[in-house]
């Protein structure tokens, strides 16, 4: 109390002045809660404040996003210049592309008479800021106010500020794509792009305007399901397509092909998408993308395809001759395999049989009686077999049915299927003719033997062979006489053996040691009446009959009466004898050869002779046998 100040104001101005401020205290030095502001009128002559001429550009904003602006960056850009007064403040005059506020208030235009003084929520004070609210749809650097600076009393021009504001892209939003219905089932649809945009839910972006609009991005496509095109001729013209992937976009004006695959219908996921906004580069960036790929269905009506075969086929192996053999369904599906759009397992339908062979079918343990051509169509399913019986002794290519394939529909396939089997033959031993015969007949001691051939043997064992094989026949032992290889009796002469080992006689081509075309054979010396000459086995080239054959043979021929050249014999010295007779009283031993040679016994036959006594004229006479009785 009893102090005073004096307070100059700065030079030449006039008007109101903020002078100070002040706060108040007691003797503790405890201070008001206030602060207040000194203001003090001037009064003179007062010159208008001036600023540049602009416009002005504030940096830094950002499209949607609130922009703060200070007095003292307004002073900067608009450089206020007043000779008689530093308290300038800025008056808002006109606010554009937005929404000015200053604290809660909002910051308005003044629009009063210029020699009147502004509101308070008009102006942008020294140490004021205001927080400026972007359009939503706002960018580049559009004019968001102008002001005029005032001095309390004099308003200077106004002055246009504007606010870079880069673009900042939302991100578009697809929700969903309702789906496309109308279509068959292995039938093309073609759509537009606004047929696709037409369908989409919540397909949009801000920043999309006439000349730029949303697109679609692909992000997959099911290879299950088909395939995407987009047409790429003009229409009218023959349609010429592209494929497209995941990384295609779909843009306006473009025309698409979907192409199903052919078992493909219902409600199919044809591909999936995402809108996408295209914008120059920014941020490093030259697009936005929704957040989710959302699915595009097609409604696809069912039309059943008919199956068909998927090649020619190939024959089934394993069967063998007189053997009967399973044809199970998955070897006829191996071998003649059917495709059907619809899938799910396919029948085969037996059309037709031959006139030959046994047909059975086989379904789980049951076992059908005889398949005749009643029962046919004949319906083989998965699981199920035809037990087949070839024709007898058959081998080589056989049909044995025709067939056609029905899907689950009963659909039946136009072609028919003539189904083969190979048949591996299996060798069929040599038979026997039911009768058999003699070798042709010879004489007694024929000179040099008797030749035998395959022909003679062939004619006396008849034997067939099923496949029509070559026979011959394996000597299997000799019976009587002398057997030799080759037509000359000094040939060699044929010996038991192992059955393998045995010599055969065939037809020709006979090596002269394991096959021979000929035999000699030499009968028992002066031998008549019927003989065994060998026993054979008919054999082919891969196997022998399970029986044997004996060959005989007729030999003809009288038996000549043996002779003597002497008729009473002496034992004694003067014919020729070693010894005299006997001694008186001793026995005399006598050999069958002594007499034999004494006697002149001869027998033109060649056959051995005996002895036989007739009468015993004189003393006694003892016979020791050749197993030394007497």
């Amino acid at each position: 109390p009893g102090e005073s100040f004096r307070w100059s104001p700065a030079a030449n101005v006039t008007g109101v002045q903020r002078a100070f401020k002040v706060s108040v205290r007691d003797r503790s030095s405890l201070a008001s809660d206030k602060v207040v502001t000194i203001l003090v009128e001037v009064t003179g002559s007062n010159a208008a404040p001036t600023m540049v001429a602009g416009p002005v550009t504030i940096t830094g904003g950002k499209q949607r996003e609130p922009k703060k602006i200070t007095y003292n960056e307004l002073k900067t850009l608009l450089n206020p210049q007043d000779t008689d007064s530093e308290n300038i403040t800025f008056v808002a005059t006109s606010i554009t592309y937005g929404t000015m506020m200053k604290g809660g208030v909002q910051l308005l235009p003044y629009t009063g008479s210029l020699t009147n003084d502004a509101a308070i929520n008009n102006k942008i004070g020294f140490g004021e800021e205001v927080v400026f609210l972007p359009d939503s749809t706002t960018s580049g650097t559009p004019e968001i106010i102008r002001v005029r600076a005032y001095d309390g009393a004099v308003y200077s021009a106004e002055v246009v500020v504007r606010l870079e504001l880069q673009t900042v892209y939302q991100t578009p939003t697809l929700t969903s794509v309702n789906d496309f219905t109308g279509l068959t089932q292995a039938q093309d649809y073609s759509f537009t792009y606004e047929n696709l945009r037409d369908k989409s839910v919540s397909f949009a972006s801000p920043d999309e305007t006439p000349t730029a609009r949303l697109k679609f991005k692909v992000k997959s496509i099911p290879a299950t399901s088909g395939k995407l095109y987009r047409i790429t001729s003009a229409l009218g013209d023959p349609v010429v397509t592209e494929e497209l992937n995941t990384t295609s976009i779909i843009a306006p004006a473009d025309r698409l092909l979907w192409s199903p695959v052919a078992s493909a219908y219902g409600r199919v996921i044809g591909f999936t998408t995402t809108a996408i906004f295209e914008h120059p580069l920014t941020g490093g960036v030259t697009f936005q993308e929704s957040v989710q790929a959302v699915p595009v269905y097609f409604n696809l009506a069912r039309v059943n395809t008919p199956p068909q075969f998927a090649n020619a086929g190939t024959k089934i192996t394993g069967a063998y001759e007189d053997v009967p053999y399973i044809l199970t369904y998955d070897k006829l599906l191996s071998n003649y395999p059917g495709t059907d759009t619809e899938s799910g397992a396919l029948t085969y339908m037996i059309q037709t049989l031959p006139n030959d062979g046994v047909y059975k079918k086989l379904s789980g343990s049951s076992v059908s009686p005889a398949i005749t051509v009643g029962n046919l169509p004949l319906a083989l399913l998965p699981g199920e077999a035809i037990l087949w019986t070839p024709p007898a002794n058959f081998s080589g290519d056989k049909e044995i049915f025709t067939a056609k394939l029905r899907d689950n529909d009963n659909a039946v396939s136009t072609e028919t299927k003539s189904i083969v089997v190979q048949v591996t033959g299996v060798n069929d031993l040599p038979e026997y003719a039911a009768n058999y015969y003699k070798l042709p007949g010879t004489s007694k001691n024929f000179s040099g033997g008797q030749v035998i051939t395959w022909a003679q043997v062939a004619a006396a064992i008849p034997a067939t062979d099923q496949e029509s094989d070559a026979i011959s026949y394996r000597i299997e032992s000799v019976g009587s006489g002398t057997l030799r290889l080759g037509e000359f009796n000094n040939g060699v002469a044929i010996t038991a053996g192992l059955p393998e080992a045995m010599p055969r006689l065939v037809q020709n081509g006979g090596n002269g040691t394991t096959t021979v075309e000929k035999l000699n054979w030499t009968p028992p010396l002066n031998a008549t009446g019927e003989f065994l000459v060998m026993t054979v086995r008919a054999c082919d080239p891969t196997g022998c009959a399970l029986s044997t054959r004996e060959a005989k043979i007729q030999i003809t021929g009288d038996n000549t009466a043996p002779t003597l050249a002497n008729t009473d014999i002496k034992l004694g010295l003067d014919n020729g004898f070693t010894n005299a007779g006997t001694n008186q009283n001793s026995p005399l031993q006598i050999t069958y050869e002594t007499l034999r040679v004494a006697s002149g016994a001869n027998d033109s036959d060649l056959t051995p002779v005996s002895f036989r006594i007739y009468t015993l004229e004189s003393g006694k006479l003892a016979v020791t046998t050749f197993n030394g009785t007497t």
